[in-house]
């Protein structure tokens, strides 16, 4: 499935639609990638540390039939000179077409570096740690769950959470606030290949704080399933704890956003992706907090309160066509109509969902509880 971010690119430039082809092809070859490498050669110089593969990978001076092709620039020449290698190319070219770059290295070490065994027990895995959290929301007395995103109102909704001792699930930038952590150890879903898992120096004080903060007490991640080696072999997350959605096909299931296999449809943004369908799975009675939404002269994807504040000025040097190839105001009215769907599914099946802070979002406002 192609993700909905692909629906909000900036066509104003008609290369783009090169890129676009280009990239679909690239993606759809590592996506569906069955050959398990050992080693790599770079097609021009790029830091080692910047890549997301195992530690005793070979790096090569000459490319082989058995060796991953990482071109840091792509250009007609290198297109040319790989033609016949294609299968074994990957495009980390940061000013190429939306996160390719960012997405391609991200997925990495899930595609091509480990087997379908491999994947298919970091699935197993998922299935054992899932059930694992279920079981621990159950015993709760506390039957609610709440959803806190990282909005101005993250403060009120991380305040009603701590005062009534309810489980949580979080997300992103949350990690930054000292309170939520220590008081009541939230669920934390991340997944963004630029914002959580890329090259800038904010995201590296994202991972760093991660690891910080889990070293203290541990607390359950949900995560992409291509992240799951990274997490537990790069950043040493303990396997138990880490939970990967995946993104087969979703059928025959009760649950309209996740499946038995823990698949979700690909949708861009973290609530949508990640909270809501695994809030789905713990609880059917669901509140939210910290979803203000975009301000019509909002000029990025929206605010932050300032316990989650984070820059965005180094994720743009690092990898500028996430920024420069999206309109933002149509990503936003994509991902209002895929959340209001959402919300609206899981009301048809008997669950409760209320909204516990003023938004900009007008479909929450009308689900805010009485206070």
């Amino acid at each position: 499935m192609i993700p909905d971010s692909l629906k909000q690119v900036r066509f104003r430039k008609i290369e783009n639609v090169y890129k676009l082809f280009i990239w679909s092809i690239l993606r759809y070859i590592q996506l569906n990638n069955t050959r398990v490498y050992s080693e790599i050669y770079l097609s021009s110089e790029y830091p080692l540390e910047k890549l997301n593969i195992p530690k005793e990978c070979i790096i090569r001076k000459e490319p082989s039939k058995k060796t991953l092709i990482i071109a840091p620039v792509l250009n007609l020449k290198i297109l040319l000179k790989y033609f016949f290698m294609v299968k074994n190319l990957r495009i980390l070219d940061q000013d190429f077409f939306l996160t390719s770059a960012a997405s391609t290295n991200f997925r990495l070490y899930f595609y091509d570096f480990i087997s379908d065994n491999e994947r298919k027990e970091y699935k197993d895995l998922s299935l054992k740690n899932i059930k694992k959290l279920k079981d621990s929301c159950e015993k709760l007395k506390q039957k609610q769950l709440l959803l806190l995103g990282t909005g101005p109102s993250f403060l009120k909704g991380k305040n009603y959470a701590i005062q009534n001792n309810i489980k949580t699930i979080t997300c992103n930038s949350a990690i930054y606030d000292q309170d939520i952590w220590k008081k009541i150890n939230p669920i934390l879903c991340f997944a963004d290949p630029v914002f959580h898992f890329g090259n800038s120096v904010e995201a590296k004080r994202f991972k760093n704080e991660v690891i910080s903060k889990f070293n203290e007490s541990k607390f359950f991640i949900i995560c992409p399933i291509n992240a799951m080696p990274i997490l537990i072999k790069d950043w040493g997350i303990e396997k138990n704890y880490v939970i990967g959605l995946n993104f087969e096909k979703i059928s025959g299931h009760t649950n309209p956003l996740l499946g038995q296999k823990l698949s979700v449809k690909r949708t861009s943004n973290v609530l949508t992706e990640f909270m809501l369908p695994i809030a789905s799975h713990l609880s059917k009675n669901i509140l939210l907090a910290g979803f203000d939404g975009r301000k019509i002269n909002d000029k990025n994807f929206w605010q932050y309160s300032k316990n989650t504040h984070q820059p965005l000025n180094e994720h743009k040097a690092e990898h500028p066509s996430f920024f420069n190839d999206r309109n933002i105001e149509r990503y936003y009215q994509k991902h209002l109509k895929t959340f209001e769907s959402q919300l609206i599914k899981l009301e048809n099946v008997d669950y409760e969902i209320f909204n516990l802070t003023n938004s900009n979002i007008k479909f929450l406002n009308r689900r805010n509880i009485d206070e």
